[in-house]
């Protein structure tokens, strides 16, 4: 069994590949399936599979408070099928739907190539795309990084997953989609205090820089609301975060 130290650090190794069992189970709840058709590759999404229920249900539960989550198969549908079709311009896209199936709730969409979001490289395109949708009228409501690629060339970042997406003005929902964003990264950098750092400071300030409305969001942090995810946050990277967070709505008010 090792020493209690040995067995502590096997146990924040594990914690620390958090994102590669994000990968994982994600691919084994999936509702999506790569299909190839005259040579081609497409993306088939089936919104009735159980698995697309399931999945949503501790969400719905346990955050609806801090987002309108839904578990409706239809409803999943539309708000995915609404993001997708949105005239996308400039560095957010998505892939183009190019059958619709309304009565069996399914969707084929052109294969994109493309990298999944990394925390250690793509801090920045996270902070720009999540502030370009806010600022468009959009929240998410999932941004686990396997939602974002990053093409080649890195001059776009696709939305390949919008199925909790919702139009809105409202700072809590946006905010949410920050919260949440901050909880996989602190996992990820669950040994690296310095490296969550930096990550925030390059996240938060490219978001604040693209929109606006960005400094307003990150007030919205410190919400109750949010309660519930912080209080499963490493606490060092909680602490961080708050300081980082003041510090950047305190420069805000100087140069006003």
């Amino acid at each position: 069994m090792g020493s209690p130290l040995n067995r502590l650090a096997h146990l924040v190794r594990g914690l620390g590949d958090l994102m590669g069992l994000t990968l994982l189970i994600d691919r084994l709840i999936s509702q999506s399936e790569i299909v190839i058709i005259d040579g081609r590759k497409y993306v088939r999404k089936r919104y009735l599979k159980e698995v697309g229920i399931i999945k949503w249900i501790p969400p719905t539960i346990l955050f609806r408070v801090s987002y309108p989550f839904t578990l409706s198969p239809r409803e999943r549908f539309k708000r995915e099928l609404s993001f997708m079709t949105y005239d996308w311009q400039g560095f957010v896209r998505t892939p183009k739907p190019v059958h619709i199936d309304e009565e069996n709730l399914e969707i084929l969409r052109e294969y994109v190539e493309g990298s999944v979001i990394n925390y250690l490289r793509d801090s920045e395109p996270l902070g720009r795309t999540l502030a370009l949708i806010h600022g468009d009228g959009w929240a998410l409501g999932d941004v686990k990084p396997t939602n974002f690629l990053v093409n080649k060339d890195s001059t776009h970042v696709y939305v390949i997953d919008a199925e909790q997406s919702v139009r809105t003005d409202d700072l809590t929902h946006k905010a949410w989609d920050i919260t949440l964003t901050v909880f996989f990264a602190s996992y990820a950098y669950l040994s690296d205090l310095t490296a969550y750092e930096a990550f925030l400071q390059e996240f938060l300030r490219e978001y604040i820089r693209r929109w606006e409305g960005g400094i307003a969001v990150l007030r919205e942090l410190s919400s109750m609301r949010f309660g519930g995810v912080f209080l499963i946050m490493p606490l060092p990277h909680v602490f961080t975060l708050a300081d980082i967070v003041d510090s950047i709505i305190e420069e805000e008010k100087k140069s006003v």
